[in-house]
Formats: C-alpha cells, sequence, structure tokens
C-alpha cells in the first residue's frame, strides 16, 4: 500500500511491522498516538502553500521544488528546466499553481 496516496481513504490501515497508521483528511499518523507519520498534500497543494507562506512567487516556488532539487542530486543538466537535451518531464499549472495537464 502506498502511504501517501491521495486517493486513499479516510480509515486505520496496516503499514509496516504489524503498526497501523490513520488516515483523516490529509494527515497520516500512528494508531493511538498522535505521532505524524506523514501527509497525502499533493505537490501543487504544497507549491501553492509554500507560495502562500513566504510571500513568495509561483515561479518561485516552483523553482524550489523542481531546479534547486535536481542541483543538490547533480542532474540538473536533465531534470529540473525545460532545455534542450533535458527530460520532458513536464506538468502544466494555470495561474493559480492549478495541476492542468500532466
Amino acid at each position: 500500500m502506498k502511504i501517501l496516496d491521495p486517493h486513499l481513504k479516510d480509515a486505520v490501515h496496516k503499514w509496516r511491522d504489524g503498526k497501523r497508521f490513520v488516515k483523516e483528511g490529509v494527515k497520516l499518523y500512528l494508531e493511538g498516538t498522535d505521532t505524524l507519520v506523514g501527509s497525502v498534500f499533493t505537490l501543487d497543494t504544497c507549491i501553492r502553500n509554500f507560495s502562500r507562506f513566504t510571500r513568495c512567487s509561483l515561479g518561485e516556488a516552483i523553482k524550489c521544488v523542481m531546479f534547486n532539487p535536481a542541483r543538490c542530486l547533480g542532474i540538473e543538466n536533465r531534470k529540473g528546466m525545460l532545455r534542450a537535451g533535458a527530460d520532458a518531464d513536464m506538468v502544466i499549472l494555470d495561474r493559480s499553481g492549478n495541476v492542468l495537464s500532466t
């Protein structure tokens, strides 16, 4: 089971090592505790939140999740930007940061 699946139903789910986690909305936590184990926010939601919380532009927020990670991994020559020779992994967003096409 993919724990970060945004389509996962709100319920208690089996996890690893016999543990179980609870999904409530976008929060995931260990059953019987308030220990967060993750969330199911989609990346476009994270980008919009980052832009809103930091007051940076949507373009700056997108760069934070595209180019900067690619540079940290040493793969910026083929990921994280649009240019000849780069991989064509594209998502089209509207001006508000909502996914239009992948």
